[in-house]
């Protein structure tokens, strides 16, 4: 039995994303990038009974005997799917990525989302502003950051500080916090915040899939 070929590291990362957004079914997914997902907590022990079964009805199986256990008698609790799991995994000779590559996968997969208009802005920035906050392990230098600047930024751990601004000054305009400048209108101001936010996006996002890190 033949496994699916493996993906690129950014492929690996925009499967993630795309599961984070909805817009990946746990259906589709190889067990490369599910051992992505698994990394990153983004499988539960539904998910894992269901790939169990699909990968030995697609011949992905690789004969393990513990994901054959795990169609037979799908998990009841992540407790219960843990260590089967990981152990089929092993047994089809899949590794399981470092956390860090788990979560650039995350920010990559909202920006695209983002970008491609497949979430709200406002909705995966959502997303993006909570992965910065849990203090990651993946380190993403923006590559518009200067080496020289002292400055601390909010979200500079994943280089997203370009992005935070215009995004909180929409949520300000939102809630009624903010009013926008002399002479522009609410609708004008918020078409140029956005705009903001979306240059920022696509930069890096292109910075993403050059491989850009820390």
């Amino acid at each position: 039995m033949n496994a699916a070929p493996r993906p690129t590291p950014y492929e690996a990362r925009i499967a993630i994303a795309r599961r984070l957004a909805g817009g990946l079914p746990t259906a589709e997914l190889d067990p490369f990038d599910a051992a992505a997902l698994w990394q990153a907590g983004l499988l539960d022990e539904r998910d894992i009974g269901q790939l169990a079964a699909i990968w030995i009805e697609r011949g992905l199986d690789q004969c393990s005997p513990n994901l054959a256990a795990i169609a037979l008698d799908p998990p009841a609790s992540m407790a219960d799917a843990a260590q089967p799991f990981a152990a089929a995994l092993a047994e089809m000779g899949i590794t399981i990525p470092a956390e860090e590559d788990g979560e650039r996968t995350a920010l990559a997969l909202y920006l695209q989302a983002m970008i491609e208009g497949r979430l709200p802005k406002m909705v995966a920035m959502n997303a993006i502003d909570q992965l910065w906050r849990a203090e990651p392990a993946a380190r993403v230098c923006h590559p518009n950051r200067r080496d020289d600047d002292p400055t601390r930024y909010l979200g500079e751990v994943l280089g997203v500080e370009y992005l935070l601004g215009p995004y909180y000054q929409l949520l300000d305009l939102a809630a009624g916090a903010e009013t926008p400048p002399p002479g522009e209108t609410l609708e004008s101001h918020i078409a140029a915040l956005e705009g903001k936010l979306m240059e920022e996006a696509r930069t890096l996002h292109r910075h993403l899939g050059a491989g850009g890190n820390a």
